[in-house]
């Protein structure tokens, strides 16, 4: 962990250049300043811990994966937002993981500075499209309730794709302006340590710090609630009248959607939405909350902490959806 302590008096550095620091550089790779070094070399039962975690997330997504390749019929537009997030999850299981992890062990940046480069690069965009994914899932929930004719029509597996490919992209739209002004203006001062900060555009670092994290935070929970409410609302009006046929200028304006939806079999598994939304809704007061408040130094919380519960998050994804499936 990165303090203002550790860092050598000699460097001109200002507080928001500090916090921006050890808001970008986000897992626990070893960070030093003119070649101080920070970070306790050799095996840890903590660093132990992350290695673990780190591997059993990376086989249970995996696996994950190679279920829904071997029976695609498994695959419904719903859990496309899954696979989507399976596939972040992996990907920076299998990329920034292991750099941060045996830059950790070795207690120096064993890698030349391209590899530095793409290490920010996946550190900086990997760790913020989970986080997005799991949005998606939320606003998947609300328009299923808010439009539910418009949500059966439109809902398709090309369109949810179409979604997660759009939501990488905006990632980038906002992360990489910041994180090429700092390759572009931040010459390292030896490779011993991976960290690149310009300080040329930290106030857009913040507001992205905010759309990354208190937004997703705030939208997950409040849709979460709005949607226990409606539920709670739904159940007690089926109680208080009995059930009537749809009316046919209903059936008429929507027909195609009702007509799918009646002669669609489910298969063998299915997903409960509802599930993965609640599932979704704890993970994030457990794993985001506490490594958010850190972010914004509302709670001091030790970095370690926070770095296990980022990899506990990618670890919860797929056990997520597998309490999450039921036989039909």
């Amino acid at each position: 962990m990165i303090t203002e302590a550790a860092i050598n008096t000699s460097v001109s550095i200002t507080y928001w250049e500090l916090h921006y620091i050890v808001a970008v550089n986000r897992s626990s790779v070893l960070f030093s300043i003119n070649n101080a070094t920070h970070v306790q070399h050799g095996w840890t039962l903590l660093l132990g811990g992350k290695t673990g975690c780190s591997i059993v997330s990376l086989l249970l997504n995996i696996a994950a994966l190679t279920y829904h390749v071997l029976y695609p019929v498994q695959i419904t537009p719903f859990t496309v937002y899954l696979l989507a997030l399976f596939i972040a999850n992996t990907v920076y299981l299998i990329t920034v993981r292991p750099l941060a992890l045996l830059a950790e062990f070795y207690g120096i940046w064993l890698w030349n500075h391209p590899a530095c480069v793409f290490y920010n690069y996946c550190n900086r965009v990997l760790t913020v499209v989970p986080i997005y994914g799991h949005l998606l899932i939320s606003v998947n929930r609300l328009w299923a309730v808010i439009f539910p004719f418009s949500y059966r029509e439109k809902h398709t597996k090309v369109m949810v794709a179409l979604l997660c490919v759009g939501m990488v992209g905006y990632v980038h739209a906002l992360d990489l302006p910041p994180f090429l002004v700092d390759m572009h203006y931040h010459v390292p001062r030896n490779f011993r340590a991976c960290q690149h900060v310009s300080g040329k555009m930290l106030l857009w670092n913040h507001v992205e710090m905010y759309l990354n994290r208190i937004f997703p935070l705030v939208f997950i929970l409040t849709a979460y609630v709005f949607i226990l409410i409606h539920r709670s609302q739904r159940r007690n009006a089926r109680g208080s009248r009995i059930a009537s046929p749809i009316p046919m200028e209903d059936v008429k304006g929507h027909g195609n959607a009702v007509a799918r939806a009646l002669s669609q079999k489910p298969p063998h598994r299915i997903v409960k939405p509802f599930v993965v939304l609640t599932l979704t809704a704890v993970s994030v007061l457990v794993c985001w909350l506490p490594a958010f408040t850190y972010h914004f130094g509302i709670v001091k919380l030790d970095y370690d902490v926070v770095s296990i519960l980022y990899s506990l998050q990618m670890l919860l994804d797929p056990m997520t959806w597998f309490f999450s499936l039921r036989k039909t």
